[in-house]
């Protein structure tokens, strides 16, 4: 008689035990796939963001090579225009012709300056701009002219600030035949290089060029330099902001690091759907496990 009750259990559970593994097994994999998901959508995002930053580093890269091959240029034709200046720093003629000739060669520029050959301006255009970061990073260049040669001096230019006028400066040896005469640099406005992130940023990700020796102090991003995003935000990118950058590239003859980063939040809202998607995707299992369980549990022994 016990046999005869027992066996119906048994013939019971093991249904229950199936429908268990079934619902556990589904629910995994639903699990798995989400996992999958959050990161194929991420590395989606990281791969879009290595291509912008790529080539938008490129491009600034070939646009400081062409201003650097082009100052040099410059500083060799004009060379005897720049040393009559240099002994007549008050000729505003010899300023006019320079001036013009820059203007030509470079429309928008900002200054220029002559330096000797221990790195003090001689020429400090447009009275006083020459700021103290400047005549450093002229010292700095002339050292290594003087250690390199003329070919193989190494500048990296930099954003410097001047109230309403952040620039960065280009520099090329001034010379007399092998002879080191000084320093000839021109001062731009950053705005190509805003241009250049403009291009190659998307609305779900943003590319900012930050110090690369002061990190994470912001030089450019598409706001314009530090004294345009100041009036924004704070001019250093926070912890959040740095735990989102996902691409990042250093870029040759610059102290300039560019860095992808996803907008704020952007990841975490997609998490937040694909765990939602999830979950009603698990609730519905959970749902059909219950109805064949109600199922089985009305069916009786005959």
């Amino acid at each position: 008689m016990a046999e005869t009750e027992t066996e119906p259990q048994s013939t019971r559970r093991a249904p229950l035990a199936i429908l268990a593994a079934v619902l556990l097994i589904a629910a995994g994999i639903t699990v798995y796939i989400a996992f999958a998901a959050i990161r194929d959508n991420e590395a989606r995002h990281a791969a879009r963001l290595n291509d912008g930053v790529r080539a938008a580093a490129d491009s600034i890269e070939s646009y400081l090579d062409d201003r650097q091959a082009r100052v040099r240029a410059f500083s060799e034709k004009y060379n005897l225009l720049l040393g009559f200046y240099a002994g007549e720093p008050g000729n505003e003629v010899l300023r006019q012709r320079i001036g013009d000739a820059l203007r030509r060669d470079f429309p928008g520029y900002f200054t220029f300056t002559i330096a000797d050959q221990e790195g003090t301006d001689l020429i400090d255009d447009l009275d006083g701009f020459v700021g103290e970061i400047c005549k450093m990073s002229i010292r700095d260049f002339v050292g290594d002219v003087r250690k390199r040669g003329h070919g193989g001096a190494d500048f990296r230019t930099e954003i410097h600030p001047q109230a309403n006028n952040y620039h960065f400066d280009v520099m090329a040896p001034w010379t007399d035949g092998d002879t080191l005469k000084g320093v000839f640099f021109v001062s731009f406005f950053p705005t190509e290089l805003r241009t250049i992130l403009s291009r190659n940023q998307d609305d779900d990700h943003r590319l900012v060029i930050i110090h690369a020796d002061r990190d994470p102090l912001i030089e450019v991003s598409t706001l314009g330099a530090r004294d345009k995003i100041s009036m924004r935000r704070d001019i250093n990118l926070t912890a959040d902001e740095v735990a989102l950058i996902k691409a990042s590239q250093d870029i040759p003859g610059s102290r300039w690091r560019l860095v992808g980063l996803t907008r704020p939040g952007l990841l975490a809202r997609h998490r937040a759907d694909i765990w939602f998607k999830a979950g009603i995707v698990i609730s519905l299992i959970v749902l059909a496990g219950a109805l064949v369980y109600w199922r089985l549990s009305r069916t009786g022994p005959a």
